[in-house]
């Protein structure tokens, strides 16, 4: 039990603790083995059954098969051991020793790290307006990805790094400056803003910010050719991605390399992003200043600057050192990360209640009017852009901000570009060039799976979840929601297939999401196989077709 053995808790029920982490992450691989016909199962009065592994209680069965289990329930003593969970698990699929053991050694991570964010979450600072982490939802976030069985992974992070670093933990995140010759070093965007916060990228010598956690993961062979200023770290507050760091008072996120596992991907900076940030910024800005319906109330967080090592010098290892400088001067705090949510704030009040405050009604029916306007808000301008441009934002959770006035949403930040798709064809349709770099993927002849990253980030991670939480927290009707969605998804289509240019485009889209079947994400078939680009998907009942309002 490595929570006890490592901590002096006091009068804390360590046992407890580790307890509710594995049931926790046991329910969501079961969840999703199922939901992944990765075995056999059937769900029969909200109990879900999976003949090679146990019965599995539900407290809630919602769309897309992403059901809610009832973990607060008696029984199901196999929940308590994730580990034997999996060992069955890999045996029933035929996984070979070496992919067992790292899967495995995952979901242990994940439990580890879920038992300390579950304490975190029980001994939250008193607020002070003077420290974000006392009040910024960033802080908040215990679970994070709604369904991911690796959620708190963080495999390569140590349990001493992990409290240095980690959001949920209110720690403070060290940053340590690197001085090299400018040769060696992709240099793109307003250097200025690098230097504005004390990382100087324009001269000579390069001076480049790195985690210090980042720091003691670089490969040996790099480090010896890096010189570190001896100077005092930086020190920045770590945001739910956990790489990316807000340097308060300057206005500005750092998103760096560290070279950790988390939920599916290393999080290291490739040189395709480094290449591709500011190019891509400038395109999405355009874009929205030439079509006001790409906008809307949707802000996009710019990524102004980006540095970062020269594949060309550095092969493989050019990954390990990067940076980009995104925009943070529009955050203030009556943002909160979407992802959050669903949580508790200081005083124990989940946050989504101060989007339905200004609404007159009961629970639902003012979650039903909050979420009109959320839709209104957010879809639009979300769907436009790939509708007319070609864009798929990866508007998910994590990557989208709310912004609340007068207890009600008022609009929209999304933040992050290194994961999108664009589409070439609807590009060049609506007249746009972009130059990106000749290794990158977010360049996509694929129509379908452009659409379906479209389809994943903002209907199944993003809107999917916040009707979670409406149901959980206001006892909301998860039908009428969808019925909700479908409708403005419905609205947008119809207006703009009157333009000629996208009637092709409308029709398509309005095939693709109301299609009766959808592709799902198949996150742990993905883990499985190792794989965090080249995606996997299981074929679900599309809510959105279910609850299509029928001519």
């Amino acid at each position: 039990m490595a929570l006890a053995a490592r901590c002096d808790l006091g009068d804390i029920d360590a046992a407890a603790l580790w307890r509710a982490a594995n049931r926790e992450l046991s329910a969501r691989l079961v969840l999703a083995a199922a939901r992944e016909e990765l075995v056999a199962s059937r769900i029969d009065a909200d109990i879900l059954e999976v003949p090679t592994l146990g019965r599995l209680p539900l407290r809630r069965r919602f769309a897309l098969g992403l059901h809610a289990a009832a973990l607060d329930q008696g029984g199901a003593a196999w929940l308590d051991d994730t580990a034997a969970v999996w060992r069955r698990l890999a045996d029933t699929l035929g996984c070979d020793a070496a992919t067992a053991a790292r899967v495995g050694e995952e979901l242990a991570d994940g439990c580890d790290h879920l038992a300390h964010a579950l304490l975190a979450a029980r001994h939250r600072p008193t607020r002070r307006d003077d420290d974000p982490r006392s009040w910024d939802a960033e802080h908040f976030i215990t679970l994070g990805h709604p369904w991911h069985p690796m959620v708190k992974t963080r495999l390569g992070l140590g349990w001493a790094d992990n409290i240095r670093l980690a959001p949920e933990l209110c720690a403070r995140a060290e940053i340590v400056t690197v001085e090299l010759d400018a040769g060696r070093v992709r240099r793109l965007g307003d250097l200025d803003a690098l230097a504005r916060v004390g990382f100087d990228a324009r001269g000579p010598s390069v001076r480049l910010p790195v985690l210090a956690a980042q720091w003691r993961r670089l490969p040996p062979a790099l480090r010896n050719t890096l010189r570190r200023v001896d100077a005092p770290p930086q020190v920045g507050r770590s945001l739910a991605s956990l790489r990316t760091v807000a340097l308060d008072g300057h206005g500005v996120h750092l998103k760096l390399a560290l070279d950790v596992l988390t939920t599916s991907a290393k999080r290291t900076v490739s040189p395709m992003s480094v290449a591709n940030a500011t190019v891509v910024s400038a395109l999405v800005e355009q874009v929205q200043r030439e079509d006001p319906r790409a906008a809307g109330a949707l802000a996009l967080m710019r990524e102004v600057a980006a540095a970062g090592l020269d594949p060309a010098d550095a092969g493989d290892d050019a990954r390990q050192l990067g940076v980009i400088v995104r925009d943070a001067t529009a955050l203030d705090a009556a943002c909160l990360v979407c992802a959050a949510l669903g949580e508790p704030d200081a005083d124990g009040v989940p946050f989504v209640r101060r989007l339905v405050a200004g609404y007159p009604g009961d629970d639902p029916t003012r979650a039903d009017a909050m979420f009109a306007d959320y839709l209104a808000l957010l879809v639009p301008p979300m769907l436009r852009l790939w509708t007319a441009h070609g864009i798929a934002l990866e508007g998910h959770l994590q990557n989208t901000l709310v912004r609340v006035a007068r207890g009600r949403p008022a609009g929209f930040l999304v933040r992050d570009l290194g994961g999108i798709r664009l589409h070439r064809a609807r590009l060049g349709a609506a007249g746009h060039r972009v130059a990106l770099d000749p290794a990158s993927f977010i360049l996509t002849d694929d129509g379908d799976e452009a659409a379906d990253k479209w389809v994943h980030a903002v209907v199944h991670a993003h809107l999917a979840g916040v009707l979670r939480v409406l149901v959980d927290t206001f006892d909301y009707d998860e039908g009428r929601g969808w019925a909700r969605v479908a409708a403005v998804i419905e609205g947008c289509l119809g207006a703009w297939t009157a333009e000629p240019t996208l009637h092709a485009a409308c029709e398509a889209d309005r095939a693709h999401l109301f299609a009766p079947r959808v592709r799902g994400k198949a996150l742990l078939r993905m883990r499985i196989a190792d794989r965090s680009s080249e995606y996997s998907y299981v074929a679900l009942d599309n809510p959105l077709f279910a609850h299509r309002r029928r001519p």
